[in-house]
């Protein structure tokens, strides 16, 4: 006898070759990026080219204290909706922090680290995912948060 699966496979949804659970996911860490001030956010479907993640999520960070303190936030709001980190990179020295959840993979870059490694133009034929950004907060609703 097998052991259940966490899933039942007919029920997975896919959107253009992604698990749509997937796209909710970075969507949401796009917008908690955007809220949080990060910049230049891109979402890169890569999972044909590379068979081992779906999607990076790639932002830049302000300083090295913007990027840790956004990918601390990161860490809580992902584990707090289930998700397992399988991975994670750089995060004492700031530069370029990757967080590795498997299905996606998010790069906080600093300015300089960003420009000198280039990934969007190293997975340049990878599709982008559409993602808007959320308007900004007004201070009422800053307040209560």
């Amino acid at each position: 006898m097998h052991p259940p699966k966490a899933y039942d496979e007919r029920t997975l949804r896919y959107h253009g070759g992604v698990l749509v659970e997937t796209l909710e996911a970075v969507r949401l860490v796009a917008d908690v990026l955007a809220r949080k001030n990060a910049s230049d956010i891109v979402l890169l479907r890569v999972g044909e080219a590379m068979g081992i993640t779906d999607v990076f999520v790639i932002a830049t960070g302000r300083s090295r204290l913007h990027i840790q303190s956004v990918a601390a936030e990161l860490k809580d709001l992902l584990r707090s909706k289930g998700r397992d980190r399988l991975g994670e990179e750089g995060l004492a020295e700031a530069e370029w922090v990757l967080l590795d959840y498997g299905d996606f993979v998010i790069h906080i870059f600093s300015p300089d680290h960003r420009r000198y490694y280039g990934l969007e133009g190293l997975w340049g034929d990878a599709p982008r995912i559409p993602w808007t950004a959320p308007a900004p907060q007004t201070a009422s609703e800053l307040q209560s948060a």
